[in-house]
């Protein structure tokens, strides 16, 4: 049972070489998780040449590369036992901004992806309709 009270006190965060690291495994499968989804999110997510995808695209990629990099790094330093590398403090900091940055994700899904979205397609839809340049090769006999 995880006790709440000890998670907040500060002799317990800032304790610069804490004690054996109990989910270590867990830790690892998750910031290993969230570097392949990075992955994964760039490989088979196919922008074709939209902007607004793109950007979503790679908000999401560098969310996920690199607070799983760095929670792998922090695993690391924690199961090495390096003073102050191994810090409480920092996986809490990498949980806090990961969390800032998901919420402005959100926000930018929530607020802007839509308008971007309809901006894109009214000028593809004005577009159709002007000339082409054309080639300048020579006319054909």
């Amino acid at each position: 049972m995880i006790d709440f009270k000890k998670l907040i006190q500060p002799s317990f965060i800032f304790n610069y070489q804490p004690q054996t690291f109990t989910f270590f495994w867990y830790s690892v499968i998750i910031f290993s998780a969230m570097v392949l989804s990075a992955v994964t999110v760039a490989i088979f997510l196919k922008t074709q040449g939209k902007p607004y995808l793109e950007k979503l695209k790679s908000s999401i990629f560098s969310l996920l590369l690199w607070t799983g990099g760095f929670g792998l790094a922090l695993t690391f330093f924690h199961w090495q036992a390096i003073p102050y590398l191994s810090m409480r403090f920092l996986f809490e900091i990498l949980f806090l901004v990961f969390i800032v940055w998901l919420i402005f994700i959100l926000k930018y899904l929530i607020f802007n992806f839509k308008k971007e979205k309809q901006d894109f397609n009214q000028r593809q839809r004005f577009e159709k309709y002007l000339p082409r340049a054309q080639s300048r090769s020579l006319p054909k006999k």
